[in-house]
């Protein structure tokens, strides 16, 4: 993160400084979430809870991008508001007549992506880099729904990103594939149960944008 925020003022002042390109973007993105299920046991010592992670709903993303031009390579900063949900299933394996609930845990995150990639015929871009995600606002149905639940989910999460862009006169579209490094910090204790569910998440994106301030040579 801290790489990420000294990169995020160099390429700022890089682009004040020769009057580079800016813009805004927004766009949606899929999450799928990989994870173990967690069994939970009662005092006999046997399974009563099973907990498991499930695809989160779509998420929403709104930010700008500044990109530095050199020659047909560029480096890209892309600080960007989202949504995120981590739906959590609870199944009583002794009762409910086998049936389950599902509690979300709903995020609202802040993401920095640094990208560096290259242009083909001036319009095609490819480009990778890594992301840092820290959230901003937490909200959890599971610690309404009772008092013997918390959880470790990570702050700050690291990820790789690779994707495709066009230019289309002032209009970008960007589609990208994401992925966590270290897991998203998925530590929680139910029931007295401590436990993890080695949970990773990918997240496919498609993003719109406009160059507001554009002064790249062409």
């Amino acid at each position: 993160m801290r790489l990420l925020v000294i990169l995020f003022f160099l390429i700022i002042g890089s682009t004040a400084a020769n009057a580079q390109i800016f813009g805004g973007r927004i766009g949606v993105a899929t999450n799928q979430i990989s994870s173990d299920s967690i069994y939970i046991q009662n005092n006999n010592g046997v399974d009563t809870f099973r907990l498991s992670m499930e695809n989160g709903k779509n998420s929403t993303l709104v930010g700008v991008f500044f990109r530095m031009p050199m020659g047909a390579f560029y480096l890209e900063i892309e600080p960007m508001f989202a949504t995120l949900n981590y739906p959590i299933r609870i199944q009583n394996l002794q009762d409910w007549n086998g049936g389950s609930l599902v509690k979300q845990e709903r995020f609202t995150t802040f993401d920095v992506g640094l990208s560096a990639g290259f242009r083909l015929w001036k319009a095609v871009r490819f480009q990778g880099g890594i992301r840092s995600q820290i959230w901003t606002n937490y909200q959890s149905e599971l610690n309404n729904y009772t008092n013997d639940y918390t959880n470790d989910w990570s702050r700050t999460i690291q990820s790789y990103h690779a994707g495709i862009g066009l230019d289309i006169v002032r209009v970008t579209l960007d589609f990208g594939f994401e992925r966590t490094i270290n897991g998203i910090g998925d530590n929680v204790s139910f029931l007295g149960n401590s436990t993890n569910f080695n949970a990773n998440r990918n997240r496919f994106s498609v993003k719109v944008g406009v160059r507001l301030f554009s002064y790249e040579e062409d």
